[in-house]
């Protein structure tokens, strides 16, 4: 702040700061603030309904903790394609070599299922040639099932490096026990754990054959249940018929009838049709 002299005739000698210093404006370097890409997770996530799901991996201990090469491929064209799995919680993505027409990446996984899914040119995409799920909110994922074959999880290795299946052959059956001869009827019986014998015959006739179709009532047809049906029959006999048809359970009743024309006479008669 400026003073004043003790005579009052103006101000001081020392001069303001601002006259002091010199006059200076400094401009900062140009920075240009760019949104940071999204990770695959947050990419893909974006693009989800319901959360990722995540391998279902055997248990370790169990396999060793053994991994099983796995070659991954995509035939649906695209420049620059890469995949993205549970197999690491969705976290890295792996670029597919172009091979022709088709792109392909060998991995090494553990067993279990995993879930992935493709990034071809910037877009989620899902293989159609590889199995695929989906889940309640319509999201679809490709899907790998990776298992142990049990007979090379179990068998020791032969000579040649592959597993011996010496065990499992069967033993060569002899040419003389194939004949066209008919059975006998000592190869009909069978002897249970008390000796009792019991003989085992073929049925005269097949089950479809016991019951005859020709005596079997036609069945009535759902749109003739529960209606009243009336015709009259020809000039000579002057009568007239009355019919409806009801269901109870697996057996159909038909109640007719018959009314003469005149007045004088009448009849009725109930007709039972078995389904």
């Amino acid at each position: 702040m400026a003073g004043w002299r003790k005579d009052g005739a103006g101000p001081s000698g020392v001069k303001n700061f601002e006259n002091n210093n010199d006059h200076f404006m400094g401009f900062t370097e140009d920075y240009v603030f760019v949104t940071p890409m999204p990770t695959p997770y947050e990419f893909i996530q974006s693009k989800m309904r319901h959360p990722l799901p995540g391998s279902m991996v055997h248990d370790e201990n169990y396999f060793g903790g053994r991994l099983i090469s796995v070659e991954i491929t995509w035939n649906g064209g695209g420049n620059v394609v890469s995949v993205v799995g549970s197999w690491n919680n969705w976290q890295t993505k792996e670029d597919l070599q172009n091979i022709g027409k088709i792109a392909s990446v060998a991995m090494m996984l553990p067993l279990g299922i995993h879930y992935f899914c493709f990034i071809v040119d910037g877009e989620l995409k899902c293989a159609l040639n590889l199995p695929r799920v989906n889940n309640s909110g319509g999201d679809h994922y490709n899907m790998l099932y990776l298992q142990e074959d049990a007979l090379q999880l179990a068998a020791p290795a032969n000579a040649n490096g592959g597993p011996d299946l010496s065990e499992f052959e069967c033993p060569p059956s002899p040419p003389s026990s194939y004949n066209n001869q008919p059975f006998s009827f000592d190869e009909l019986y069978y002897i249970n754990e008390k000796g009792a014998g019991f003989r085992i015959e073929p049925p005269n006739l097949p089950q479809q054959l016991e019951e005859a179709l020709v005596d079997m009532p036609p069945v009535p047809n759902h749109t003739q249940l529960n209606h009243l049906y009336c015709s009259k029959t020809n000039d000579a006999d002057q009568s007239v018929m009355v019919n409806t048809t009801e269901r109870f359970g697996a057996r159909y009743v038909t109640r007719a009838a018959y009314k003469a024309a005149s007045k004088t006479e009448s009849c009725s008669k109930e007709i039972f049709f078995i389904e």
